[in-house]
């Protein structure tokens, strides 16, 4: 009798230690990575560095010299300049999910689990939009429009300064991208007026199951929702921020399983269910962002 009283104290015993660091399945990792690539856009228009290893803790973004004679930028050895950037282990808070479960029973739990992980998605899909988003904005060459200045007090449109900030682009040797647009990051509202004026040449187009909109001017309208982009004069008016961008104006770390990591932690008889992202962001050429601020 008093062997099994051991026997089941031991079997007890080792079930509550095997609770304190539960291992998170991978399909739960995989599905979180599902979620934050499928809903992401900004790392798409960056220079993509994937991690070999989970322990790498820098990389190295290439930076292309342009030429003095044409458009085209040039990618012969000795104009390749590399620029390297520390990897930032960020966190979010866990969800803390009512009781203790068992995070490796993925047919008993797996409806509250899997809701956990479609919130930490978009948590983290913030999270990466706001941090590039605000890299962005410190670092763009400002397109000083004419009615910023006294002596030409016009009144440009924020259709006539998008064009004239493709026209910096392009005298600052900026080629687009691989389909021929440049990249306008816009808010929603900002791009409703667009669409919605009388002289709007603007073509919507789907792309990975996601509607864009573009024009003969060779841009490419993203729609992008975040509190940065909104900023607030002395007397509380709103200034809304755009940013259009060229081929390598910044890298980013690919997110994958290298650089994505779902955690699991059980504390006080709950289950805690989070993420680690080694990310980092790194402006490859200043010049080939552009920023505008409209009204």
């Amino acid at each position: 009798m008093l062997y099994s009283k051991i026997l089941n104290f031991l079997n007890f015993s080792k079930e509550v230690l095997s609770w304190k660091k539960p291992k998170c399945p991978d399909v739960y990792k995989n599905k979180f990575l599902t979620l934050l690539r499928d809903n992401l856009i900004l790392p798409k228009y960056g220079q993509i560095y994937k991690l070999s290893k989970k322990e790498e803790k820098s990389v190295e973004f290439i930076s292309f010299s342009p030429k003095t004679n044409d458009n085209l930028y040039q990618k012969q050895i000795g104009s390749l300049d590399k620029i390297s950037a520390h990897l930032d282990t960020r966190y979010v808070k866990y969800i803390l999910l009512d009781k203790l479960y068992d995070i490796n029973n993925t047919d008993l739990f797996s409806s509250l689990i899997d809701k956990s992980i479609t919130y930490l998605a978009f948590y983290a899909k913030q999270e990466i939009e706001e941090k590039i988003m605000n890299t962005l904005l410190q670092n763009s060459y400002f397109y000083l429009s004419q009615e910023q200045d006294s002596n030409f007090p016009s009144k440009e449109s924020l259709k006539e300064k998008i064009i004239s900030g493709i026209d910096e682009l392009i005298k600052n040797k900026v080629p687009p991208f691989q389909d021929g647009y440049y990249v306008c990051f816009i808010h929603p509202r900002k791009l409703e007026e667009l669409i919605a004026s009388q002289y709007s040449s603007l073509l919507p187009i789907e792309e990975g199951g996601k509607k864009f909109y573009v024009d003969c001017f060779g841009i490419k309208y993203i729609p992008t929702q975040t509190p940065s982009f909104i900023k607030y004069t002395d007397n509380k008016k709103e200034v809304y921020q755009t940013i259009m961008i060229g081929t390598d104006a910044y890298g980013i770390v690919d997110l994958d399983e290298n650089s994505v990591n779902v955690i699991c932690e059980n504390v006080n008889q709950k289950t805690n269910i989070g993420y680690e992202l080694n990310l980092t962001m790194k402006i490859v050429n200043p010049q080939a962002i552009i920023k505008i601020e409209s009204n």
